[in-house]
């Protein structure tokens, strides 16, 4: 079993687990981080109006940012941008990319690389699942893998 197998199954334990669904979902990232070697993670919840994310959990923002801070759906932002595709979408530098004009919350704890996968299927669309690097990284096609598939377990686990 890979390392990725592990933690995919870690996940598919805690989804049956019963918590409090912030609990298990700040446990799901800390595996998520743990396996993809980043430091910072969050799960973005489809506001009603579809027009922008809470942020529901996190791991390693500053104190302040989740619960509190939203983050528009638009194509302009990494998230909004993965919440319409169905793949997880891959940025190697997002201070170098001009595809991103909506990046400000992540600019501004120093991220760099990020990559971000839509939580949910087309018929019930939950949010957004995303992992960030402090360092220019390229995530590779089994970290895609990773990330999509962990998006699944993790849709499991919101109401």
């Amino acid at each position: 079993m890979t390392s990725a197998d592990a933690a995919l199954a870690e996940l598919a334990t805690l989804r049956h687990e019963h918590w409090s669904g912030l609990t298990r979902l700040d446990a799901s990232l800390v595996v998520v981080c743990r396996a993809l070697e980043v430091p910072m993670a969050k799960i973005l919840r489809l506001s009603g109006s579809h027009e922008f994310f809470h942020i529901a959990a996190g791991i390693g923002w500053r104190d302040g940012v989740v619960g509190r801070i939203q983050v528009p759906a638009t194509n302009n932002s990494v998230a909004g941008y993965a919440l319409r595709d169905r793949r997880a979408i891959l940025v190697e530098d997002i201070q170098r990319t001009e595809r991103f004009s909506d990046a400000g919350l992540l600019l501004s704890h120093g991220i760099r690389s990020t990559m971000a996968v839509r939580i949910g299927s087309d018929e019930r669309v939950l949010g957004v699942l995303s992992v960030h690097a402090l360092e220019c990284r390229r995530f590779s096609s089994k970290d895609a893998a990773f990330i999509e598939a962990a998006a699944r377990i993790i849709s499991e686990m919101i109401d």
